[in-house]
């Protein structure tokens, strides 16, 4: 039987726990895009060099409207390999970055572990899990992976981008200097696939290295119960697992960007006790329940058609494993 106080003073201690997880995530996004910005500056002066030998052609009569996409991709060779070079620069960076961020989390999750399992309470043995182990664990990222190859795809993607970007501007009349804008929103798309593996692969080597360290005290706990912060901007599925309670082999396989997080359970508790996901959400505004399901999700929940559980899935990614996702209604009704 939990005592009187304690689940909340555990989700309090979570708060902060996840808090510090974020903190750091975005000290790291930060760091991605001010390298970045210096990309997009080194391929903006090359787009400067190749605007004004553009305006110099045109001022002597070198170039014809008609053949522009001739003359751009007879010069742009310069602009790619610098293209090129640059984002294989970033690739590298962003591969360091994510690994830091794990081997980080990694250790982080090991310390916050023995912190919850004091806060519930146990005062016994307590296994920590030695630097090697947590590094073994988290090392998503060797040569050959499936994560791997996504980050190296993202470097040659991008070089593709800038190309194409600039091709399909001269196409349709435009100057280096107005397709500037378009081929910076390319390589934007590109920066926020970076910031999104980063993440996710923080958080799941912190849930990964959490669930080791309950293995290694299985004589401890009993399962673990999923975590997720109960606001408008947390999914459905994430939503409705809140609550639920897990064997100590089974890992908490929330979708990419996912800040669930897990908390212990001693041996005798069923669970932290509390408000569960699905009972918040029950009790919020028809605006923040529409956001969260959409206009027909909330019809279908209010008549009583569906439950907040019923718009979990899974599904198997080669790059992320098992992971969770929202259903949509027509997914829900087959």
């Amino acid at each position: 039987m939990d005592k009187p106080g304690r689940a909340g003073e555990i989700h309090r201690l979570i708060t902060v726990q996840r808090q510090a997880l974020l903190d750091h995530e975005r000290e790291a996004a930060t760091r991605m895009v001010n390298a970045y910005g210096h990309i997009w500056q080194t391929i903006q002066d090359e787009l400067d060099k190749l605007q004004q030998a553009w305006d110099e052609a045109l001022a002597n009569g070198e170039l014809d409207r008609a053949d522009a996409l001739t003359w751009i991709i007879q010069r742009q060779t310069d602009l790619m390999a610098q293209t090129e070079l640059e984002l294989g620069r970033f690739t590298e960076m962003a591969g360091r970055e994510i690994a830091d961020g794990q081997a980080w989390a990694g250790t982080l999750a090991d310390e916050h572990q023995a912190e919850l399992i004091r806060a519930l309470g146990h005062t016994g043995p307590w296994n920590r899990l030695p630097r090697g182990a947590i590094e073994s664990l988290v090392g998503a990222l060797r040569d050959g992976s499936p994560l791997d190859k996504v980050l190296q795809r993202f470097g040659a993607d991008g070089a593709k981008r800038v190309r194409d970007s600039l091709y399909a501007g001269i196409a349709v009349g435009n100057n280096p200097r107005e397709t500037a804008r378009e081929i910076r929103k390319a390589l934007g798309g590109n920066l926020y696939q970076y910031q999104r593996i980063a993440r996710t692969e923080q958080l799941r080597a912190y849930r990964e290295s959490s669930r080791a360290t309950y293995l290694a005290n299985a004589d401890v706990l009993d399962g673990w119960q999923w975590m997720a912060a109960k606001q408008g901007r947390t999914c459905a599925a994430c939503l409705a697992m809140d609550g639920t309670i897990h064997r100590l082999d089974e890992p908490l396989d929330g979708h990419p960007n996912c800040r669930c997080t897990m908390c212990p359970l001693v041996k005798g508790m069923k669970s932290l006790g509390g408000e569960t996901g699905a009972e918040w959400f029950a009790k919020q505004d028809e605006a923040m329940q529409r956001k969260v399901l959409g206009d027909a999700g909330y019809e279908a929940y209010h008549a009583g058609d569906v439950a907040l559980a019923d718009f979990v899935g899974q599904h198997e990614s080669a790059v992320w494993g098992t992971t969770r996702y929202t259903r949509s209604m027509k997914e829900i009704r087959g």
